[in-house]
């Protein structure tokens, strides 16, 4: 019996598919209102995030059933519902997995993935094996269609949003539920059949599919490691770590990770190793006595007690700094206790203060013989300085709320740009750009008189002698 083509469906798959896209997106802009993307209350982030995208794809499935069968038929629109649910779930699980095997390419191989293993789960809802080989191949088809789009307009670096509206999961939406109901119509009008052809082309996706699930979970199991012994107690390993970016999910994948392990006062330590250090470190190794105690910011003291196996007045935060400037995770059986809240303020005072004669006294008092700084410290200047203000903020001569007002310096670079910026976009680069430099030229000058400023400069320092400094960090002896 000959059938019509049915084009409502397509329309009906576009309308279903984009209100959940807008559902998902709303639930992203509220994880991230209420920082529920954080460490602390990541779980509940991540079911808000589940929960999100099962309506989404289950919006669409139930569109799509309303399309096909009428409001009627109740027992079928709840099956597609329940189908798109699960079927988005698992597609979005198999873009992850090729956007962490792959990174940023993955994120376009993963959209073909996402919408053809939703197709899947949607003729598997149907219970026919004809519509879920047409959905899968004109998932595939939707795929490279939004790839084209996000290629093509230029958005892939901007994840656009405004309101509750993503690029993004509009972009998918539209053309997923356009050619869902196109291929649900294509079948209806003229049946696709289940020949060899259809059999390899699903035999192919789900080794593709397979592989991925395969090589990612071989990364996430046994992660390839590169270990380089140093010192008596120490190794510096080089592995892969897994970063989920929920809002920027281009990004999610594997990145280098170094660390260094380490074992001092009968305990093993461990924590992040910074490459760039290495050379003041061997120098640390090689120029320096074996009790030899450093005075730096708590970042580097791992890497000092670990590489040289020297010590340092701080290596880890005060346990109120986690919550604020930190704003991280910390583990004190792995990266050993929280740094008392005297110590800090008393390290980070002897680093701001403008009286050298306070640095010396503060190393003194915890029998330290060397300064440490890091070369981007003027960076942390303003971190050092919120952790420390409630303590020593009344003896400091520095005032970060000053680098809040605007410059006429500023004013007048901001103006110019704006003269000569060919659109919005380019203005706001340039600005950001400019008042970076101006902003770190403002920083700079003001912390000029601070020990961390004279020591940045290589001044020299009543008391203090410069012995060494390369391009990552300067390093002064007392005398």
């Amino acid at each position: 019996m000959e059938t019509k083509f049915n084009w409502k469906l397509p329309l009906y798959g576009v309308i279903g598919f984009a209100l959940g896209s807008i559902i998902f997106t709303a639930g992203d802009v509220f994880n991230a209102a209420f920082e529920l993307t954080s460490a602390d209350n990541a779980i509940i982030g991540y079911i808000i995030g589940f929960v999100c995208v099962a309506l989404w794809g289950g919006l669409g499935g139930a569109s799509i059933g309303i399309g096909m069968f009428g409001k009627e038929d109740k027992g079928k629109i709840l099956r597609l519902a329940v189908a798109g649910a699960a079927g988005f779930l698992f597609g979005l699980a198999a873009l992850l997995l090729s956007v962490v095997f792959l990174l940023g390419p993955g994120f376009l191989i993963g959209f073909p993935i996402l919408i053809s293993v939703t197709g899947i789960f949607l003729g598997m809802g149907l219970k026919s094996k004809r519509y879920g080989i047409s959905l899968a191949g004109f998932g595939v088809v939707a795929g490279i269609i939004t790839d084209i789009i996000v290629l093509g307009i230029g958005y892939i670096d901007l994840g656009l949003r405004i309101g509750v509206i993503d690029f993004y999961a509009i972009t998918l939406s539209i053309t997923a539920g356009f050619f869902y109901g196109l291929a649900l119509a294509y079948v209806d009008y003229k049946p696709l059949g289940t020949n060899k052809i259809n059999k390899w082309i699903l035999f192919i996706a789900i080794a593709i599919i397979s592989g991925l699930v395969l090589a990612s979970a071989m990364q996430f199991l046994f992660p390839p490691k590169i270990v380089e012994n140093v010192g008596c107690c120490g190794k510096i390993v080089t592995t892969q770590k897994f970063q989920l970016f929920l809002s920027y999910m281009k990004n999610t994948g594997f990145y280098p990770y170094t660390y260094i392990e380490y074992e001092k006062d009968g305990r093993t330590f461990e924590n992040y190793f910074d490459n760039s250090m290495r050379l003041s470190l061997e120098w640390i190794n090689q120029n320096t006595e074996d009790d030899a105690v450093f005075l730096n910011w708590w970042d580097y003291g791992h890497m000092i007690r670990g590489y040289t196996y020297r010590d340092s007045v701080i290596y880890a935060p005060s346990s109120e700094m986690l919550g604020t400037v930190a704003n991280m995770e910390w583990i004190p059986e792995k990266q050993g206790d929280f740094s008392p809240g005297e110590r800090i303020a008393d390290v980070g005072y002897a680093l701001l203060t403008s009286n050298p004669d306070e640095t010396l006294r503060i190393m003194d008092k915890y029998n330290a013989s060397y300064l440490y700084i890091y070369t981007l410290d003027w960076g942390k200047s303003w971190a050092i300085y919120e952790a420390i203000k409630d303590d020593v903020g009344s003896k400091l001569t520095i005032n970060f709320s000053a680098l809040e007002v605007p410059t006429k310096e500023e004013e007048d670079a901001m103006a110019e740009i704006s003269k000569v910026a060919k659109d919005e976009d380019e203005k706001n680069k340039l600005i950001s750009q400019r008042m970076s430099e101006l902003y770190k030229k403002r920083l700079l000058e003001m912390l000029g008189n601070t020990t961390l400023g004279r020591v940045l400069n290589k001044e020299k320092i009543e008391g203090l002698e410069l012995v060494y400094s390369d391009k990552s960090a300067v390093i002064y002896k007392k005398i």
